[in-house]
């Protein structure tokens, strides 16, 4: 992204995940190698993986070290195990979420299903990558003595226009008393039934009470499209440092319309 003052400075960095590829897709096996159209250096899967965590180290010549994520919209990967390490270390975090999406998230993790394999990964992974919810994630050093630390912060985008659409979503879900939990189906399937159990019956929970009275989840839209008609107005910053430290708002100065280059900060 570059800076509206200055389009030969470059303020952020933007990724969209696309597709990620699993052990079994790789090939016969995680030692094998391809090359890349613009390289002739072959690379194997252990290298695939390692640069899922190296590639947001990249610093541009003004030493800017902010970027912009987001899930494609057409995102198609099913998530290797891994993923969720990767996630562990440049994920967003709930705290940034406006009070109406946090509330729907955690509307979420009560409602939605999924299976063994997707059992393994956090429900907020699983509530980003199906909503593609965007999140900023920024490093610095810092000096502590002698020692040299990375660290790692996440912050809302302020201009993101789906909360209200995603409040609905969830609310409609909610209030259907016919819906269905949806249910990931990327993961592989057994070739076997015959270990096959019989599904476990649902017990009663606060959701079921929820689905008898619709009035609480009008409530909620009504409070999203207030938060959303004030948001215009607001200039209020929602951050939160993964590693809890403290810090200002210039780190993501950015995300204003006459941003400063981070790389001067």
């Amino acid at each position: 992204m570059f800076d509206k003052a200055d389009s030969s400075k470059i303020i952020y960095h933007s990724v969209y995940l696309i597709n990620t590829i699993s052990e079994e897709k790789w090939g016969s096996s995680p030692n094998s190698t391809r090359t890349m159209p613009i390289s002739p250096i072959p690379y194997s899967y252990h290298d695939y993986i390692t640069a899922w965590s190296r590639f947001v180290l990249h610093q541009n010549e003004n030493r800017s070290r902010s970027w912009f994520v987001n899930f494609d919209k057409n995102f198609t990967g099913y998530l290797p195990l891994w993923f969720d390490r990767l996630w562990t270390h440049f994920g967003l975090v709930s705290d940034i979420f406006l009070e109406p999406l946090l509330d729907a998230f955690e509307c979420f993790k009560k409602f939605y299903k999924v299976d063994v394999h997707g059992a393994k990964f956090p429900a907020l992974l699983h509530f980003v990558k199906r909503h593609k919810i965007p999140w900023i994630l920024k490093w610095q050093y810092s000096k502590n003595g002698d020692v040299l630390s990375r660290h790692w912060y996440v912050k809302w985008w302020g201009k993101f226009p789906h909360t209200q659409s995603i409040v609905t979503t969830i609310s409609r879900e909610f209030s259907s008393s016919t819906a269905q939990s949806p249910v990931l189906t990327n993961a592989p399937s057994s070739s076997s039934t015959k270990d096959a159990k019989p599904p476990t019956k649902i017990k009663s929970s606060p959701i079921d009470d929820l689905r008898k009275n619709p009035d609480v989840l009008f409530a909620l839209l009504k409070w999203a499209e207030e938060v959303a008609a004030n948001q215009g107005d607001s200039k209020a910053s929602f951050e939160e440092s993964v590693t809890h430290n403290p810090y200002d708002h210039e780190l993501f100065g950015h995300d204003e319309d006459n941003a400063l280059d981070l790389g001067e900060n």
